[in-house]
């Protein structure tokens, strides 16, 4: 197997927008995996125990978008990890091309994938408007965000021709697609 060469890019437009395709196809996927354990775990309690309205219902019942930021929290912190943990990489990254090293030039492990991810949520999820245009300039005056400076990651970008990148969108737009029509349905029944 052809080992991957992948370097440290400056700023560039293309490197933004693979983090942001690649951040969205995480949270997607992920997103779908715990939709899916979830309808699993109803089924498992209605079918076996006869419980009615137990998961789905919580989530149904809480207020202002609460069931979205509590959804978003466990995929950060749990099943983006996690994909590190089993892949060396989350899908959205691998999809992308992207590799985030610590600083011995490893990959990443569950604790520092999860704590990366826990301060990309509160920084950059939680605080989106605010963080969004501070991270913006951080980016583009040194290609280092908050998170990744502050644990000593760096992350790299493997370059890609334009036929690559638009079958990568593609893929990207087709999962983050199925998820929207996923949420869609839910939200219907």
């Amino acid at each position: 197997m052809d080992k991957i060469v992948v370097k440290r890019m400056a700023f560039s437009c293309s490197s933004a927008w693979k983090r942001l395709g690649a951040k969205l196809v995480d949270l997607s996927f992920s997103s779908c995996v715990l939709m899916a354990t979830l309808v699993f775990l109803e089924l498992v309690l209605v079918l076996l125990f006869q419980v009615d309205g137990g998961l789905l219902y919580i989530f149904e019942k809480m207020p202002l978008q609460m069931d979205r930021l509590i959804s978003t929290f466990i995929c950060c912190s749990v099943l983006i990890p996690m994909q590190h943990g089993i892949f060396k990489n989350s899908i959205g990254k691998k999809l992308f091309a992207i590799k985030v090293v610590n600083k011995h030039e490893k990959d990443l492990s569950f604790r520092e994938s999860q704590s990366r991810e826990i301060r990309i949520f509160f920084y950059g999820l939680f605080f989106l408007w605010l963080s969004l245009v501070y991270q913006y300039f951080a980016f583009k005056r040194n290609d280092i965000l908050s998170w990744d400076k502050e644990m000593q990651l760096t992350v790299y970008y493997r370059e890609y021709g334009v036929c690559s990148a638009l079958i990568r969108g593609s893929v990207a737009i087709s999962i983050y697609s199925s998820f929207m029509l996923l949420i869609g349905y839910l939200s219907i029944s």
